[in-house]
């Protein structure tokens, strides 16, 4: 996937804007606000450093504090800009969606360059379309969203979050929703959901003693039946051997545990070999374009001639990386699922007493279901029993 960022010249033909706001303040103005407004173009500057030297956590850093002094939307363009760059794909999107909503005057071309940064956040990220009835607070993960109904689908990191909708009325739901990168799931909330129905108490009816039943007397006790034979007195049960029915899916399942957990390796190896490819190749561009003074650009943005080959190798190699991780993951829920299957069945598979069968408590059902995440990978098994 290619990456896009905003040229250094749009961050530097920004900064004048920001600065003259920052450097004009009123003549009514406070010290303490002049000494805020110093520091925040301070900070703001050296983000602006940072970030052209492709330090995008320190970029970040900086920009932050530059928006905490003053809150300028200047400055939420490149403190989005550094989180993208920095790994902070929530984050971004975040600032991203922050900027056009306070942005006044924006140009086209800046409009342009945050829809592209906010499609390539959401790329990184899940969204939960949330639908609950009108004015209930939506909270995802404690973190309050907003009032239903929302503006648009909540982007999320990948993985498992809970959703909580909170009526007017003091009524709370929740659900755990499972979101993979990229995706779109779902949260659902009744408009009209009743509460749960309380047991009403048990209405006892009056016994009438004017006249008296005849209970009739219990029945005579049953003896049990002696042995068999007195020689046979007082002597246990032996308890006798009980067999698996069928030992079939141990095997099948211990053949799978190993060939999954083969896949898995083979594929973490070669996605390994692949990510160190590709860091080489987008190492060697971004030292090459610095010393040609193109350090504002990230690596195959607008790339030349000279640069096509070589931004070609950087996203095949980056197309294999994802490729190798998602098998890899496969591999490993496949030799899970196979291991979990074959000690699953040898303890509580059904087994027979002398050739006879006899039911016993086993799985009924085992559904595998994958878990695949930027930091969680892997499977997970349910079932009855």
């Amino acid at each position: 996937m290619k990456i896009r960022s905003f040229a250094t010249a749009l961050a530097l033909s920004s900064l004048p804007a920001a600065v003259m706001s920052f450097s004009a303040p009123a003549q009514a103005q406070s010290a303490s606000d002049d000494a805020s407004t110093k520091a925040a173009r301070a900070r703001f500057q050296e983000g602006v450093d940072f970030f052209d030297k492709g330090q995008f956590e320190n970029a970040r850093a900086s920009f932050l504090q530059a928006y905490a002094l003053r809150k300028h939307p200047a400055v939420l363009l490149n403190l989005a800009q550094s989180s993208l760059r920095s790994n902070h794909p929530l984050e971004a999107s975040r600032f991203f969606q922050q900027f056009l909503r306070e942005a006044q005057n924006i140009t086209q071309a800046q409009r342009d360059t945050c829809n592209s940064g906010l499609a390539e956040a959401r790329a990184r990220l899940g969204r939960i379309d949330v639908s609950a009835p009108t004015a209930a607070e939506i909270s995802v993960d404690g973190e309050r969203i907003g009032s239903a109904p929302l503006d648009s689908a909540v982007d999320v990191e990948p993985g498992t979050h809970v959703v909580k909708a909170r009526t007017t009325e003091g009524r709370e739901e929740s659900q755990s929703v499972a979101v993979a990168t990229g995706q779109k799931a779902s949260a659902r909330f009744g408009a009209n959901t009743p509460p749960p129905p309380v047991a009403a108490p048990l209405s006892v009816a009056p016994v009438d003693t004017s006249a008296q039943v005849a209970v009739p007397p219990p029945p005579p006790a049953v003896e049990s039946a002696p042995p068999a034979s007195d020689a046979n007195a007082g002597a246990a049960t032996p308890s006798r051997p009980r067999h698996l029915t069928t030992w079939a899916p141990v095997w099948i399942g211990a053949g799978v545990a190993v060939a999954g957990g083969i896949t898995a390796i083979v594929f973490a190896s070669a996605k390994s070999s692949a990510q160190k490819n590709a860091d080489s190749v987008e190492a060697a561009i971004v030292k090459s374009r610095n010393e040609e003074g193109l350090t504002g650009k990230g690596a195959c943005v607008s790339p030349t001639s000279k640069y096509t080959k070589a931004c070609s190798a950087l996203s095949d190699n980056r197309s294999t990386v994802n490729t190798d991780a998602t098998l890899a993951n496969i591999g490993l829920g496949v030799g899970i699922a196979g291991g979990v299957l074959a000690v699953g069945w040898l303890l509580l598979g059904p087994r027979t007493d002398d050739g006879a069968p006899t039911p016993t408590t086993g799985i009924r059902s085992l559904k595998p279901a994958p878990i695949i995440g930027r930091e969680t990978n892997g499977f997970s098994l349910s079932g009855a029993f």
